[in-house]
């Protein structure tokens, strides 16, 4: 299961880095370049954490802080969209994305107890 998050990352990933190094020059350094990182971010918490061995609660932190990436992605997402940057159909795409990936993660989180 947990490889399977980390694919679902990675495609999110894929799509995410082009598109939000097309946003609009008034936003792309603001806000195309926080959600390139973040999503960066997320990557690199869940790969440390799919490779972390022994310590539970290390793993744990890992996975909440990829959580926590999940949820502020959601808000710049939604904040590109009101800003007109992206459309409705590719908010609605990257969305369900992100809403999978955080139940993956939440999944995982629940499976460590």
């Amino acid at each position: 299961m947990h490889d399977t998050v980390l694919t679902k990352i990675y495609d999110f990933w894929k799509l995410i880095l082009p598109l939000a190094g097309k946003f609009p020059r008034q936003y792309k350094f603001v806000l195309g370049d926080r959600i390139q990182h973040l999503s960066s971010e997320l990557m690199e918490r869940v790969v440390e954490a799919y490779f972390t061995s022994g310590n539970i609660e290390n793993k744990r932190s890992m996975i909440q802080n990829a959580n926590l990436k999940v949820e502020l992605l959601r808000r710049y997402l939604r904040l590109s969209h009101d800003l007109g940057i992206l459309s409705f159909s590719t908010l609605e795409r990257l969305q369900r994305q992100v809403d999978e990936i955080g139940r993956m993660l939440g999944g995982w989180l629940k499976s460590l107890k």
